[in-house]
């Protein structure tokens, strides 16, 4: 059967990606990834990647997804309480990018994988039956503002604070430093906590983990991120402008595909007398907003799935699968 292999480089000079492409006469097919490697409910993605190569047959037929966000979307398989690798015995075609490779999912390592974007294409390949590519752009503990560039973050009170900090170098260096410890300490107790940063300085994200997929074929996107913003009833009150200047942004790279974003789960907190993060409600709503006022943008109920007392719920292959669901009914299948 033909290939065609992929080269991907990075161009560490100007920071910008480059592929040159060899192929067999009729195939051609540009495709940039990014290594994905599971550390704390983190997938990072690195400036560069290997060589790949690719089935002909497979490039037409299948769908690849971009699932970005933050800890919920990188919670493994191991750690959902509704299902697990019992549920991947018939045969299926997914595929993750982990460890700097194209990963083939199967019942033997499903359990380490990100649980949310693979029952979510367990069920995309069992509605379409074309193969699914998965790659995951997600940290723990991130804020929206890590996941924009720039000039995309609204020109609000917060937003020009959060612009100010996102070429200042102490915070870069906090930051560096804060990345380099091999055992996270609490929110409150890294150098970031010092502007009120958690795990990533303002636009960080989207510079390391989304500019370096310009160009790949994404068929479309799930965002699954706002439990880092929900504990500012100000931020929350302006998510929708930060969704817009993210939305905007990211579909410069990747063309108008649609974009789904899930609700904020339900979430009170670790006391029975909690009322969980103040801006909660206020978040939910400006997710609605973005996609009222947005072509291609629509919202996948979450509320329920939620767990009032852990801000990690478990139920993941329910989340995939609602994913999948209104996925479905807007694709179609």
């Amino acid at each position: 059967m033909s290939k065609a292999e992929i080269y991907y480089h990075m161009n560490q000079t100007k920071n910008a990606p480059m592929a040159s492409i060899q192929a067999f006469p009729w195939l051609w097919l540009c495709l940039m990834t990014t290594l994905i490697q599971f550390t704390a409910w983190s997938f990072p993605v690195p400036d560069s990647g290997p060589i790949h190569a690719v089935d002909d047959a497979r490039i037409p037929l299948h769908e690849t997804w971009l699932c970005a966000g933050q800890s919920n979307m990188v919670m493994p398989v191991r750690a959902a309480t509704d299902g697990g690798a019992d549920l991947f015995s018939e045969p299926f075609d997914i595929r993750l990018y982990t460890e700097g490779k194209w990963v083939k999912v199967d019942a033997s390592n499903v359990d380490r994988l990100p649980a949310v974007p693979i029952f979510f294409a367990l069920s995309r390949y069992r509605a379409t039956g074309k193969p699914i590519d998965i790659i995951v752009a997600a940290v723990g503990g991130t804020g929206i503002e890590a996941w924009l560039p720039s000039e995309a973050i609204p020109e609000t009170d917060i937003g020009r604070k959060m612009r100010k900090l996102s070429d200042d170098p102490e915070v870069i260096e906090a930051a560096r430093l804060d990345s380099a410890e091999k055992k996270l300490p609490p929110y409150d107790q890294r150098r970031l906590a010092k502007w009120g940063l958690s795990r990533a300085y303002p636009t960080e994200l989207y510079q390391k983990k989304v500019l370096p997929l310009k160009g790949i074929p994404i068929t479309g996107i799930i965002w699954y991120q706002g439990e880092s913003n929900a504990g500012s009833a100000e931020m929350a009150a302006e998510y929708d402008l930060w969704l817009n200047g993210l939305l905007s942004s990211w579909r410069q790279l990747f063309g108008e595909v649609p974009f789904w974003i899930v609700e904020l789960p339900k979430y009170k907190g670790s006391s029975p007398t909690a009322k969980g993060p103040i801006g909660s409600t206020e978040l939910r709503a400006a997710q609605r907003r973005c996609a009222a006022a947005g072509s291609g943008v629509y919202v996948i109920p979450a509320y329920d799935l939620g767990d009032d007392q852990d801000i990690h719920p478990k139920q993941k292959r329910a989340m995939g699968e609602r994913i999948a669901e209104f996925v479905g009914k807007i694709k179609g299948n």
